[in-house]
């Protein structure tokens, strides 16, 4: 995705189209060049995909050319955390969404910035949590046992504020607004 300083866009142009499939548990993932335009999967024209473990067989069986993606997460009486953060800067407005320990959803790099948030077990696991640098920076969400939140803000020279995020408040570590 090309952008000028300053612009946006939610449409990333790829050059070849491919299906990446990975299968949680099983370790199990692959990528598949397509070209769904020309003669699009239907149902009676399914197309199957061989994973490398050769157990797994993926099947496309319908083609939307212009579907979008959308997430959400609903309050849950188990299953990991998720946090909803803003980011609001001069030039744009970034929202995301980070799921506490799981590998590809609990950090996000954004460059000038990073975020990362975790679940503790314990009260005293909160404090460890909170202790662990991970960088100039970068910003550290903790969500305790009791459901309260957290944070770690350690900024270019290495000095980390902590302190609790307010639901709905704005977090502004060492008089600085980040999130």
């Amino acid at each position: 995705m090309a952008l000028l300083e300053g612009e946006t866009s939610d449409r990333v142009a790829l050059l070849e189209k491919a299906l990446q499939v990975s299968v949680p548990g099983l370790g199990v993932s692959g990528s598949f060049p397509v070209v769904f335009e020309k003669r699009p999967p239907a149902p009676g024209r399914e197309k199957r995909y061989a994973l490398p473990s050769g157990d797994v067989v993926l099947v496309a069986d319908d083609y939307h050319p212009h579907v979008s993606v959308v997430e959400s997460f609903e309050p849950a009486a188990s299953g990991a955390p998720a946090l909803h953060f803003v980011l609001q800067a001069p030039m744009a407005t970034q929202e995301q969404w980070l799921v506490a320990d799981d590998p590809q959803r609990s950090h996000l790099d954004l460059g000038m910035v990073s975020f990362g948030f975790h679940a503790a077990a314990s009260e005293a696991q909160v404090g460890e949590l909170l202790a662990h640098s991970e960088g100039a920076n970068h910003l550290s969400f903790v969500s305790a046992p009791d459901g309260r939140l957290h944070f770690a803000a350690a900024d270019a020279s290495g000095a980390v504020e902590k302190g609790a995020v307010e639901p709905g408040q704005p977090v502004r570590p060492a008089g600085r607004r980040w999130a």
